[in-house]
């Protein structure tokens, strides 16, 4: 059976104009009630008991990155209207009661009056329908967001935001056409730090045009920036539709396919053992969590019906700690399959949002 291509159009129909989404036949309300611990901590960890939901209020993004699925055949940008977006948010409150808000746009807002306007909606949500739930968004370093615009966003609950810099190298953010420099992306972080909100990201290396010494740049601005914040390192990897991926010459596409996610691609002219050495450091800073501020904290086991839980023969455990940046209490909840005086979790401080490492405790 021969594959059938199809006219690609993106003349899509206004965005105001498309129905909510309707989640019913996929179990949403399953989802939110059993599930949610499931989701990554970034997105959790403002709440203890968390019942995250997620909403997309535009399409596509001005930008064109080289990694980008969308590559040069991309649609504009373009938004909802504010009115639409408070709509789907009123319906979707009232069937999931969530308590944190996922905007999962590629660049939720690039102007300060986008955000003042959808702040000014949350705040008519709190007073006329009772809403209760933090938020985050995602945007760009280079996006106009001032710290009157981040302070109004926290005061209505945003918990966290997400820059996209992937790189702190000159050289691997001219090659992703990133169209940003580092003093930017450090100037955007401080904002971030001024107002109290905590902020995340990427960095990615293996951009072809990674070398040892861009990618020791791009260290040490973490080690210098991100330690306290939800920046996460990884490789790139080359996805169809992206420059990165047209720019590769792969023997072996299918196997490519079949593969896609679970393969680390080489596409930097570094050789593969210094590329894998680089790598695998990634790897361990990523899982030991030895740089955030640590703290000591206790765990005590609690009663847990979750489904992922007992599928996976864990058990839940509810963990108190003292934040080591703004000295209050924290809360978080976890599932091992064991906690002992060797085990640490990583999270985030419900309070400021700061990431840090909890050495547990015995069980109080």
């Amino acid at each position: 059976m021969k594959a059938k291509f199809t006219y690609l159009d993106h003349n899509y129909r206004p965005l105001d104009e498309r129905p909510f989404p309707d989640y019913e036949p996929f179990g949403m309300k399953d989802m939110v009630d059993k599930y949610s611990m499931a989701t990554r901590v970034l997105y959790r960890y403002s709440r203890p008991y968390p019942r995250p939901f997620v909403i997309v209020a535009s399409r596509s993004c001005p930008f064109n990155c080289s990694f980008c699925v969308h590559g040069h055949d991309r649609p504009k940008y373009r938004t909802r209207s504010l009115e639409n977006i408070m709509g789907e948010i009123k319906e979707n409150y009232e069937k999931y009661h969530f308590n944190i808000l996922i905007l999962l746009d590629e660049l939720f807002a690039v102007g300060k009056e986008r955000m003042g306007d959808f702040c000014d909606g949350i705040q008519r949500g709190r007073e006329q329908f009772g809403w209760r739930f933090d938020w985050c968004f995602q945007t760009h370093a280079n996006a106009r967001l001032d710290a009157v615009a981040l302070a109004r966003a926290k005061k209505e609950g945003c918990f966290n935001f997400s820059y996209g810099f992937e790189s702190a190298s000159p050289t691997i953010l001219r090659s992703m056409n990133k169209r940003i420099k580092p003093e930017q992306i450090a100037k955007a972080i401080q904002l971030a730090h001024q107002v109290g909100l905590n902020f995340s990201a990427n960095i990615l290396f293996g951009d072809p045009a990674e070398t040892r010494e861009t990618f020791l740049e791009s260290l040490s601005f973490y080690f210098q920036h991100c330690r306290a914040a939800c920046v996460f390192l990884s490789y790139l990897q080359p996805y169809p539709g992206s420059k990165v991926f047209h720019d590769i010459n792969f023997p072996d596409k299918k196997k490519f396919y079949e593969t896609i996610g679970q393969t680390q691609y080489n596409m930097t002219k570094m050789p593969m053992e210094e590329f894998n050495l680089l790598m695998n450091f990634t790897r361990y800073i990523e899982t030991s969590w030895a740089w955030p501020e640590r703290t000591t904290g206790y765990a005590k086991e609690e009663d847990s019906n979750d489904p992922i839980v007992k599928a996976y023969n864990m058990k839940m455990y509810g963990i108190k700690f003292t934040c080591p940046y703004c000295k209050r209490e924290g809360k978080s909840r976890q599932f091992f399959p064991q906690i002992n005086r060797d085990t640490f979790i990583g999270t985030n401080c419900t309070h400021c949002g700061k990431r840090i490492r909890v050495d547990i405790k015995e069980e109080n």
